[in-house]
């Protein structure tokens, strides 16, 4: 331990940074307020995620037309976390109907956008929210907004 010029040896120095320099986050400015929907397929991501539990990664990764078995989503061990097969039952008709749009959107393949399949990594294409960005709420693309998202 260093001491400053003038400090008694038992005396321990704050790590304190000066003012100047400490980092803030502006007050007035939430931490999200919408997301920078890019593509249909990620909107069919988010909306899967919020109609079937999906995590994220399997959101996009899914091929729905491979997936859909009738009355279920057969999720394959290379999308799911931890490298099991996961089944998901289809239960109400707006979950059916989202499977459909899915699978048009898709066109029988993953829901990742065509254009970042070759160029980024499946966390960097998903969700931008970076300030000065033009946000759509989660209600314009057809579900409620995360409890994560809101701030009281």
């Amino acid at each position: 331990m260093t001491l400053a010029m003038g400090a008694s040896p038992g005396k321990r120095q704050s790590r304190r940074q000066p003012s100047a320099v400490r980092r803030r986050r502006a007050a007035n400015q939430p931490h999200t307020t919408g997301v920078d929907i890019r593509t249909e397929s990620i909107k069919i991501s988010l909306r899967l995620q919020a109609a079937f539990g999906l995590r994220r990664e399997e959101s996009i990764k899914i091929i729905p037309k491979w997936a859909d078995r009738g009355d279920r989503l057969v999720l394959k061990d290379s999308w799911t976390k931890g490298g099991r097969t996961r089944e998901i039952p289809i239960g109400t008709p707006e979950q059916r109907q989202l499977v459909d749009e899915a699978k048009a959107v898709a066109k029988g393949k993953s829901l990742i956008p065509p254009a970042s399949r070759r160029t980024s990594t499946i966390s960097s294409i998903f969700v931008t929210s970076v300030s000065g960005s033009v946000f759509t709420p989660f209600t314009d693309i057809g579900i409620s907004t995360p409890k994560c998202a809101t701030r009281k």
